[in-house]
């Protein structure tokens, strides 16, 4: 985790060529039957990038607020949903045989430990990474920003890998489409480590 505690003037020095880095904070809990682990997700506003996909709730790291990339995670959670990070258990890593993972061995880019690395329209090279993050439920109910999510569900591993999720409102399937593949995979490791 001390690579994540760092200052972030410091994560920026060390990759220049970065254009931003994005954090997230995976909340999981039990389902209230105690059948199996969820986890909280989000759906981005149809204008906004990567419209009414899912993800994570995260955003990106702002030096001018956050000290750390974990400042960071815990910040982005709570403007998100109004949850308040109790512990931050590990960053989730995807497998290094990931297509979406980047070393600078394979592509002259650098990667940050702990993260992905994707490139915008622009060419520019964002870093990305995600937090399992453990929350106290009991203090506040989740709220969205309307002006840069439209909703939030629970959805168990199963759901994460089939890609569809069940309505809250009724039994209807909805199809689940995340913002990328090494969204969907970063949640899937999240269930991994979160089940040990």
């Amino acid at each position: 985790m001390e690579a994540f505690d760092q200052p972030l003037s410091a994560v920026w020095t060390q990759y220049p060529q970065i254009a931003g880095i994005v954090v997230g904070a995976m909340v999981v809990r039990q389902k209230v039957d105690g059948s199996s682990l969820e986890t909280l997700i989000l759906r981005r506003i149809a204008t906004d990038t990567f419209p009414l996909k899912w993800e994570t709730p995260g955003g990106g790291a702002d030096s001018s607020v956050d000290k750390t990339l974990t400042d960071t995670a815990i910040r982005e959670l709570r403007e998100e949903t109004g949850l308040q990070a109790e512990r931050i258990i590990c960053p989730i890593e995807i497998s290094d045989s990931d297509e979406s993972r980047l070393s600078a061995n394979r592509t002259g880019r650098a990667s940050i430990h702990g993260t992905f690395i994707f490139t915008d329209d622009e060419g520019s090279d964002w870093a990305v990474t995600t937090f399992l993050v453990e929350v106290d439920y009991g203090r506040s109910p989740i709220t969205i920003d309307p002006l840069e999510h439209s909703e939030y569900a629970w959805i168990t591993e199963e759901e994460a890998r089939n890609n569809s999720f069940s309505s809250s409102i009724g039994k209807d399937q909805r199809t689940l489409e995340f913002v990328s593949q090494p969204m969907r995979k970063t949640i899937l490791e999240g269930f991994r480590i979160a089940a040990r």
